[in-house]
């Protein structure tokens, strides 16, 4: 018959994790278990917080393709100025028309590769009031291009309307 004591031994035992009934030789190597109570509490906090982190990447990764489009996007103006302004100063032409239109006397036709699908994916536009539109996909996008073209030669003004900025050309 157990004691007093031995009952209570054998109480803590049983407040321990089951553990599996083991050969003698199994038995020196296995360490007992101990009770680490309810572990889906961690799992769900340790997946709100990996949730969290990957939501604030994803935003941050968005951030630099959007600023990566822009600069894409002023480095293609910059060429687009640049054609025009060897085409004013190549051509004694006095018109410039657009790419699709009949010439008479003094003009000259536009070079299609200044209207080609920008990086947004929209085409820029040239009308006979020697304006260019080029297309973006934002008024924020709009807005951080106009402020480095302003600054280009062969741009007498620029503005936004509607995520489309309208490039007057001198």
């Amino acid at each position: 018959m157990k004691t007093h004591t031995q009952q209570q031994t054998n109480f803590k035992k049983e407040t321990t994790a089951t553990e599996p009934k083991l050969s003698s030789r199994k038995r020196s190597e296995y360490k007992p278990r101990k009770w680490r109570g309810n572990t889906l509490v961690p799992v769900i906090i340790a997946l709100a917080i990996s949730a969290i982190a990957t939501i604030t990447f994803l935003n941050q990764g968005a951030g630099l393709q959007a600023s990566n489009k822009s600069i894409l996007a002023q480095n293609e103006i910059a060429t687009m100025m640049n054609s025009w302004s060897i085409l004013r100063a190549s051509s004694a032409k006095t018109d410039i028309k657009a790419v699709d239109a009949s010439l008479t006397g003094n003009q000259v036709k536009i070079p299609s590769s200044m209207l080609k699908v920008n990086v947004y994916g929209n085409e820029s536009t040239y009308d006979e009031g020697k304006s260019l539109a080029y297309t973006t996909d934002n008024e924020d996008s709009c807005k951080n291009i106009k402020n480095s073209v302003d600054n280009m030669l062969g741009v007498s003004s620029s503005a936004c309307a509607a995520a489309v900025l309208t490039i007057t050309l001198n």
